[in-house]
């Protein structure tokens, strides 16, 4: 085993000194010569002169498919970064550029200890700083896979690697000074942190340090939890639950993160769990446990679906959409009919999502992720996908929308966010009809929140179990 891990490091080593070939040509120029501009016009391909002041509304493409160019189906008005994962798509460049956003790619470092050495250190540094200028990249999203302990070696490795990465895209497109009213062509660099500090899923970053040196902090909100143990049993739910974005968001407060570099990823996906045991009354299903990151019940244990999948089960099995208020989130149930099995499947819908988004107005975050819009069905003739498609972006312009109305929205967002689930009125159409019993939901929301802080987890429970006994059966 010794023997292939040091294997596959060698092969490591070699990869990385493979991308950095044009980096040892120390020019633009061997990018411009090996890797012409693909776009239309020599435009496309520089940088994006950004304004900092702006909102931004990011988005992860994931399907290397690109002959399905879903992106051309997207509302660009808000758009500001589009990423892809781990594939790099020039026509996508050339659009999103044209569109006045920035393309960059997202990596996930999977080996942390890699960086102790030296040379490799060095070549990957040089490698993704020179692939992003060959390829036109103007933002790169890092995020970690490993464990990291608290005020240990390696999350101070980190820090010095993030530091070597932001140096290097600073001489690479230039420091340049601000254009205009707060407008730069500095290259964004964004870090994806887990959806709470203190180590959540043995990761302790160093939030302070990496501050000073990323633009942005991408929340990763879908990676909560989607099985919750209910006295031992294995029990489908949300895997983005509201109550633990707002506690998520209180703990990084407390860390003194900045939170005009919070960005609040939101998925466009869900997952499907097959049921051991279902209770129609309650509509509670019960899973097979699946241990994952230390806990005994996870979303592991379910199918990661595509919200367009999802709403093709869903239309097909033309299953009742329901409502869970205490996780702000829907899910439907369905009967296979080919292996006799019920199954659960929560997803995000636009109700669900605009909820997050009016929170991270409220909260005043930087901005949102979409993780990930090639998610959504472009072609259907189904008017039930149609709609929702529709819907799932409208959510997006809805938010931003409120950036450019009356500052009467800022008063009203705190009884948005909690009415969300009977009310998506513009800003403007909330009267003070039923505004206090929307006040009353936002009080029970604070008063589960602080329950969660102060660690009284039998008074969460069960008023979450409440909450999923009572509200199973309601059908919006």
């Amino acid at each position: 085993m010794t023997m292939f891990r040091t294997a596959v490091f060698r092969l490591y080593l070699l990869g990385s000194a493979l991308i950095v070939t044009c980096a040892q040509f120390g020019s633009s120029y061997y990018c411009d010569k090996t890797y012409p501009c693909d776009c239309k016009t020599l435009e496309q391909c520089k940088p994006i002169v950004a304004n900092k002041h702006r909102k931004e509304v990011i988005v992860l493409a994931k399907d290397k498919d690109v002959t399905s160019k879903t992106y051309l189906h997207w509302d660009w008005r808000n758009i500001t970064v589009v990423y892809t994962e781990n594939f790099h798509d020039p026509e996508l460049m050339c659009h999103a550029h044209k569109q006045g956003a920035r393309y960059g790619l997202r990596y996930v470092l999977k080996n942390i200890t890699a960086f102790y050495d030296t040379e490799f250190r060095e070549n990957f540094t040089k490698g993704l700083i020179f692939q992003s200028h060959c390829t036109r990249n103007d933002a790169i999203n890092l995020d970690i896979d490993v464990p990291l302990a608290q005020d240990s070696n390696d999350s101070r490795l980190l820090v010095s690697v993030l530091r070597d990465i932001r140096n290097g895209f600073d001489d690479m497109i230039g420091n340049f000074p601000v254009v205009g009213d707060g407008s730069t062509t500095k290259c964004q660099l964004s870090f994806s942190v887990p959806w709470m500090p203190y180590c959540f899923d043995d990761m302790c970053l160093p939030e302070a340090e990496m501050a000073d040196i990323v633009d942005l902090f991408i929340i990763k909100s879908d990676h909560i939890h989607g099985v919750h143990d209910w006295g031992g049993n294995c029990t489908a739910g949300a895997h983005a639950p509201f109550a633990q974005i707002l506690y998520g968001y209180t703990m990084y407060m407390s860390v003194n993160m900045p939170v005009n570099q919070m960005v609040l990823s939101v998925p466009w996906y869900g997952y499907k769990y097959r049921c051991t045991y279902f209770d129609p009354k309650t509509n509670r299903c019960i899973v097979s446990p699946k241990p994952f990151h230390g806990v005994n019940c996870s979303y592991a244990t379910g199918e990661r679906l595509s919200l367009a999948k999802i709403l093709a089960i869903k239309v097909q099995y033309n299953a009742s959409r329901l409502w869970h208020s205490g996780y702000r989130t829907p899910y439907f149930n369905y009967k296979n009919t080919t292996d006799g099995y019920m199954y659960q499947v929560w997803y995000e819908d636009e109700q669900s999502t605009w909820t997050k988004y009016a929170y991270s107005k409220e909260a005043n975050f930087k901005g949102i992720a979409v993780w990930y819009g090639d998610s959504l069905e472009y072609n259907s003739s189904q008017k039930e996908i149609q709609n929702f498609t529709y819907h799932m972006w409208e959510a997006v312009d809805l938010v931003e929308a409120y950036k450019y109305e009356s500052r009467a929205c800022d008063e009203q967002l705190p009884g948005m966010v909690t009415g969300i689930a009977a009310s998506m009125f513009l800003c403007g159409t909330l009267v003070g009809i039923g505004l206090g019993a929307l006040l009353t939901k936002f009080d029970r929301k604070r008063k589960k929140t602080i329950a969660q802080e102060q660690g009284d987890t039998d008074v969460l429970t069960e008023m979450m179990e409440t909450e999923h006994k009572t509200d199973a059966t309601i059908r919006v």
